[in-house]
């Protein structure tokens, strides 16, 4: 399983982690299908995944920002992938505001002109999120169409 996690380091203390669940990649372009916001893994996979991607911005000497850090939970345990020193693109801001009421935009304003950043972290998620990402085989130009407005009054739908 891979995931994301969002990372805020304040002075060299990690004050918010989250986990997002990405979902298969679509092969053989390994085009992202989708994820969901909490995390649906057990917990003490995304307490590993945590201590994982914290302990490796830390030792990689990052001590301030808005971190985004991409592991794979694996058959040996956590595995990371990736770091970025930046927030995560796509619906990584949308997800955590969504989900948790963290702003990462505005936590990375106050870390970058020196505020400590102590964001308040509900105990429980705010709400649930998922994200579907529309994959095709071939090339081509979408037509005009009104495939998608039947969607729009269904409970739970966000656009």
């Amino acid at each position: 399983v891979e995931i994301d996690c969002d990372v805020i380091l304040s002075d060299g203390i990690s004050v918010y982690s989250k986990i997002t669940d990405n979902w298969p990649t679509y092969e053989p372009w390994f085009n992202e299908t989708g994820d969901n916001c909490p995390s649906i893994l057990p917990q003490y996979q995304i307490d590993e995944m945590e201590k994982l991607c914290i302990g490796t911005v830390k030792a990689l000497g990052l001590t301030t920002g808005v971190l985004h850090v991409e592991a794979k939970y694996t058959s040996r345990g956590p595995r990371l992938i990736e770091v970025n020193c930046r927030m995560g693109g796509g619906q990584v801001h949308s997800n955590n505001l969504a989900v948790w009421g963290v702003d990462l935009v505005v936590e990375h304003l106050l870390t970058a002109i020196g505020v400590p950043s102590r964001p308040p972290v509900p105990e429980k998620p705010k709400r649930c999120r998922s994200n579907l990402a529309i994959n095709s085989d071939t090339t081509g130009i979408m037509g005009p169409g009104d495939w998608i407005s039947k969607w729009n009054d269904y409970p739970g739908v966000i656009r």
